[in-house]
């Protein structure tokens, strides 16, 4: 039997940073994603990673972090 670990990632690009975070014995996924710019549909990609993952419960906000000129 494979142990139960929790894991952190995260992958980083110019304009994105991802992070995920798994809790095994809850059952539980933690995701941040920051961009970059104006140029993401936040609530096309919460229900694109909903209808991917099929969750049994969803919890999200989006907050603005500021623009710089």
């Amino acid at each position: 039997e494979i142990p139960k670990r929790d894991w952190s990632s995260d992958v980083c690009s110019s304009d994105l940073h991802f992070a995920y975070h798994i809790w095994c014995e809850l059952n539980f996924v933690s995701l941040d994603i920051y961009w970059c710019g104006s140029t993401c549909d936040e609530q096309k990609l919460v229900n694109t990673l909903i209808n991917y993952f099929e969750p049994q419960k969803v919890q999200y906000q989006f907050t603005g972090r500021g623009y710089f000129k």
